[in-house]
């Protein structure tokens, strides 16, 4: 609350009820502040718990990967 950053969010799942995912270890990428550790529970478990390693915004790619294979 003291910083703007987003500590956590709680949404309905269609097909396992209420999950919340909860936001933390936040570093700045390119003026952005991003959450590098997430983690998501349903019914009170933790389903999945993940660390972001690195995060790169606007990095060019090859033409090539818009070519109609032939």
């Amino acid at each position: 609350r003291t910083n703007g950053l987003i500590e956590k969010a709680r949404y309905m799942s269609s097909s396992e009820g209420r999950a919340e995912e909860l936001y933390s270890d936040y570093r700045n990428v390119g003026g952005i502040q991003v959450p590098f550790h997430t983690v998501v529970r349903r019914a009170g478990l933790t389903v999945i718990e993940r660390d972001v390693k690195t995060i790169r915004y606007n990095v060019p790619i090859s033409a090539a990967l818009f070519v109609k294979p032939s």
